[in-house]
């Protein structure tokens, strides 16, 4: 059974400021839910999501420390904290889940994918926030649906969310000393108690990219190389020269990382 919004909530002036009437849950998830699709028979009205804080969550803060840091982070999604007694929450575009339907992604998405999720982190990384919970839940993407409703959004774009086992650090990539990591999707390795926070989120980075790889499968051709003599294989010069750029950046941040 889902849970139902607080009626202190669902009445709250920030939402009704913004005529967001709640009632759907969000993915099941426990104290998040999205706002009806057709408020008052408007369909292109903005729809938005709305999550009740954990008493004490680390989400809030780091929401507010990158609005703050005068950065512009285009890879994490646009989100207002609203402060309340009874529980703070989070208002953010409701956006699309990339994985929600299966299918096969080409080589250029698969390439266009991984390089925002990598400026996403090196993004936090650089004012010293790992994320420490990433994966594909954790991801969204703006369609030119959504960024028509949001004008903080952008089609095509990916988004980080989720920051509630976020930690902001002492000290950057490289100086940190290892931390114990809090619970996250990805399984942690039973003998490292402890581990470098920044190397965990590339970690789970590449358990992402190995499950898109996996189930996308990308063209063929782009993985055989230009042997002439393998059927459909490319030379150089017939390679994509849009994911090049691409495939340049993800090898030097994963170097830097």
């Amino acid at each position: 059974m889902t849970e139902s919004p607080p009626d202190w909530l669902v009445h709250h002036p920030a939402l009704a400021a913004r005529a967001i009437s709640l009632e759907s849950p969000w993915c099941q998830a426990p104290r998040v839910w999205r706002t009806v699709e057709d408020v008052e028979g408007n369909w292109d009205a903005p729809c938005y999501v709305v999550k009740v804080l954990v008493p004490g969550s680390v989400e809030a803060p780091v929401y507010e420390l990158l609005a703050s840091d005068g950065l512009a982070h285009a890879h994490i999604i646009p989100a207002e904290v609203v402060r309340d007694e009874r529980s703070d929450f989070l208002l953010m575009p409701a956006l699309l889940d990339p994985f929600a339907i299966p299918r096969r992604w080409d080589t250029e998405e698969v390439l266009d994918f991984c390089h925002q999720v990598l400026q996403g982190i090196e993004d936090l990384h650089a004012v010293k926030i790992a994320h420490l919970d990433i994966h594909e839940g954790n991801v969204l993407m703006a369609t030119s649906y959504e960024a028509t409703r949001h004008a903080n959004t952008k089609a095509g774009t990916i988004y980080l969310i989720d920051f509630g086992s976020s930690r902001v650090l002492a000290r950057g990539p490289g100086e940190q000393e290892p931390i114990e990591l809090p619970p996250s999707a990805v399984p942690k390795f039973a003998d490292r108690p402890v581990f470098d926070p920044y190397a965990w989120d590339m970690y789970c980075v590449g358990v992402l990219f190995t499950s898109i790889l996996e189930v996308s499968n990308p063209i063929p051709e782009q993985l055989l190389g230009s042997n002439p003599d393998l059927p459909g294989s490319t030379t150089d010069n017939d390679r994509p020269e849009l994911a090049a750029p691409h495939a340049r950046d993800i090898c030097r941040l994963d170097h830097r990382q």
